[in-house]
This record gives C-alpha cells, structure tokens and sequence, in this order.
C-alpha cells in the first residue's frame, strides 16, 4: 500500500499518512498526458445527476451535462448508457481532474448554418446627424 505522509510531530510521536493523497499524485502525474483541444475515446463508467464519468485508458475524466449536447438534457440515462462508447475533447486539465466535452465534436446545428434575414419592412427616416465615423 502506498501512502503519502501528511504531517510528523516528534514531540508527540505522531504521524498523520494518507492512502488516497498517495493516489492523487499518481493521478495527476496520468493527467500531464492530456491536452486541452486533445480528442480521446472512451467508455461510460457512470452517469450521475451532473454529468458522465468517462474511461479514457488510465485516468477518467467528467462530461459535464451541459457539455454532453447542444441540445438540452434534463436525464442522462435517456441519451446514454454505462458501457458505451464515446468520443470526446479534452477541454481542461486542472490537477488530477480532466474535464471532457462531447458536443464539441458534434456539429452546431443553431449556429453552423449561415443566417439569412428578409427585408420585410422599409422605413422612411430622417437622418438627425451623422457621427464623424460614419454609418456602419
């Protein structure tokens, strides 16, 4: 088992040790791997009320919910399942912690299409002044 000392009082021969910071160096040590921008695969490994955990080989990384689609999700489990396969992007790294978004590489269907606007009224004005830059 491998422990990370915490703190170590002589005077009264106390030492305080801990199993789970030993991990988490190890964990952010795997973190270093991943790039913001990086794509990756990866499994389902649980589906929670904020988000995906996502296997993607020797780390898991969090789906935030709002970064799971462009469109609105009130229930993970109607959209995905434990298990399943999934592409994603790095968007963060902090620490131990590797933050993903699946949207990212899906298209945006509210802004990818190019927007065209009718001209459905014409106005008559009187121009009142006229700034020195001009009209835009």
């Amino acid at each position: 088992m491998d422990v990370k000392i915490l703190s170590f009082d002589k005077v009264s021969n106390k030492i305080i040790f801990s199993e789970k910071a030993a991990g988490d160096a190890e964990v952010e040590q795997k973190a270093l791997n991943y790039t913001v921008g990086q794509k990756v695969k990866g499994k389902i490994t649980g589906i929670v009320d904020f988000g995906l955990f996502v296997n993607i080989g020797d780390i898991e990384g969090l789906v935030h919910i709002s970064q799971a689609s462009w469109q609105r999700i009130n229930d993970l489990k109607d959209h995905f399942q434990v298990g399943q396969e999934v592409d994603a992007e790095v968007v963060s790294v902090d620490g131990g912690r590797i933050s993903l978004s699946i949207k990212k590489l899906l298209p945006d269907h509210g802004r990818s299409k190019p927007r065209t606007w009718l001209l459905v009224t014409r106005l008559k004005v009187k121009l009142l002044r006229l700034p020195h830059t001009g009209l835009r």
